[in-house]
């Protein structure tokens, strides 16, 4: 579980709203949905070392156990009850649960702050929103200006030559 901890931190974000359309032009949603790909990955692997036979399939306490940890790294007020929800809903077959399910991909997500939403907004160049896009083009058009600015300081002004 630690691998998809910090595989989490080394993707791409992507972003999923769960708010109205008006607010999404402006700023990030306040739902984060972790990349599937990302949690596929790290199921992938608890799958290769704990169900080796059957790589798609993993007992329901790997799954909760996944669940609670990234519950309590990301202070998530899920309940085990909620957890044990989820789980309930796999598909079941004779060694295991199936993991590459939906809606337990889905269920790796996390609420964001208001100032999670601003910082996102302002720091990832996702292009997911609006704003992004408007904060993106600012910066380049102002370090573009400041690179012109000082080309022209640093040239030699023309001088004049006086004719007598």
């Amino acid at each position: 579980m630690p691998e998809l901890l910090s595989q989490m931190h080394q993707e791409n974000l992507s972003f999923q709203s769960s708010s109205s359309f008006s607010e999404e032009l402006c700023c990030l949603g306040g739902t984060y949905v972790v990349p599937r790909r990302v949690v596929r990955r790290g199921f992938h692997s608890l799958a290769s070392v704990h169900s080796p036979t059957a790589p798609e399939e993993l007992q329901a306490s790997f799954i909760s156990e996944a669940l609670c940890r990234f519950d309590s790294a990301f202070c998530n007020p899920r309940t085990s009850d909620d957890r044990k929800k989820i789980v309930r809903q796999l598909k079941c077959s004779t060694s295991g649960l199936c993991w590459n399910d939906e809606r337990l991909l889905r269920a790796f997500n996390v609420q964001l702050s208001p100032q999670e939403r601003i910082f996102f907004t302002v720091d990832v160049a996702d292009s997911s929103t609006t704003m992004s896009k408007v904060v993106t083009l600012g910066m380049v058009i102002i370090i573009l200006a400041s690179i012109l600015i000082w080309m022209a300081s640093t040239t030699a002004a023309p001088q004049q030559v006086a004719l007598y």
